[in-house]
């Protein structure tokens, strides 16, 4: 992947270059927004306004350890961050950088393929014009309770806070007045109240800066471990390219045995699965998903008297 000002998110003829696919199984791509796989990506890093997120396509013969490295970075303008959905990390990508995961449950003909397992998020690297020096999320009790703190502030209108469920596309939760101008250190806090209502195992958090002359800037993500006080069920991500398995994010306070029934938008019985969920967050795979014909789909997931429905469409 490299810069370029005119490239788009989508295939470029004149920039990119297609995926062959590998006959070994040995398999790495980046994913334009339509779910095609490229070699060679250029994307319009320079312009950023807002994170890019693009996708990661793995293929690989055998389960096994595999370790991603990153050989070359020369990125100024942005900062990049790979992003886990299985593992929920999110992780600065610098030269050097390296990353171990083991890869099981070979689906397709024995090699295991993911296309919304990892990806890579882009942000713009402009330095704030405020020197940001701690940014807290942690639970108090139904709650999340943020905290940040300046070390000196240049004409800073506000700070807009902003959650997400899959760490790429956040929502405004409010504002929280800044100092302006002002050389002493500041600290802020934000309540971000019932957490239950994001019905998910985890709450991504991020500040937008907004400068008086509307400039913003974006602090480093975090993320909050939402209490095992419920039963919550999530899928991630909610929309999954075709062929691919479904990765299903579940929180209970006990452990126990369940259920996953999964029906399609006119009510139809597809299948169900029994399985023990362990108390706390785990993860559902559901390789079955991938005959799926482009659509919309409910997976409803019960243990004992609780249960919840995640809602997944198919591309």
């Amino acid at each position: 992947m490299y810069e370029q000002d005119d490239a788009t998110t989508g295939y470029d003829s004149d920039y990119d270059a297609v995926k062959m696919p590998n006959s070994d199984g040995m398999n790495l791509a980046s994913l334009t927004q339509d779910g095609q796989q490229l070699a060679t990506n250029a994307l319009p890093l320079p312009s950023l306004t807002d994170p890019l997120t693009v996708g990661l396509f793995i293929g690989v013969p055998q389960d096994d350890q595999y370790t991603l490295v990153v050989v070359e970075s020369t990125l100024s303008s942005v900062k990049a961050y790979l992003l886990d959905a299985e593992q929920q990390t999110r992780q600065l990508i610098t030269p050097g950088f390296t990353y171990s995961f083991p890869l099981t449950k070979a689906n397709t003909g024995g090699t295991y393929i993911s296309s919304t397992r990892f990806s890579l998020v882009f942000e713009n690297n402009t330095p704030l014009p405020v020197t940001l020096v701690a940014f807290t999320a942690q639970a108090q009790g139904g709650s999340g309770l943020l905290a940040w703190t300046t070390a000196s502030e240049q004409q800073n209108a506000y700070f807009q806070v902003e959650s997400s469920l899959d760490g790429t596309t956040f929502t405004a939760l409010g504002r929280v007045a800044g100092a302006g101008t002002s050389p002493e250190r500041r600290t802020y806090q934000f309540q971000d109240a019932d957490l239950a209502r994001y019905a998910a195992p985890l709450v991504y958090y991020r500040l937008r800066q907004v400068d008086t002359d509307g400039t913003s800037g974006f602090s480093p993500v975090r993320s909050l471990v939402v209490p095992a006080a419920g039963f919550a069920v999530v899928a991630s991500p909610t929309v999954v390219p075709t062929g691919q398995a479904l990765h299903l994010l579940v929180r209970t306070a006990t452990a126990g045995p369940a259920w996953v029934c999964i029906t399609d938008a006119q009510g139809r019985y597809l299948g169900q699965r029994a399985l023990v969920l362990p108390a706390g967050t785990s993860t559902i795979v559901l390789p079955e998903a991938g005959p799926w014909a482009p659509g919309l789909y409910f997976v409803r997931v019960q243990q004992g008297a609780q249960q919840q429905v995640a809602k997944v469409v198919r591309q």
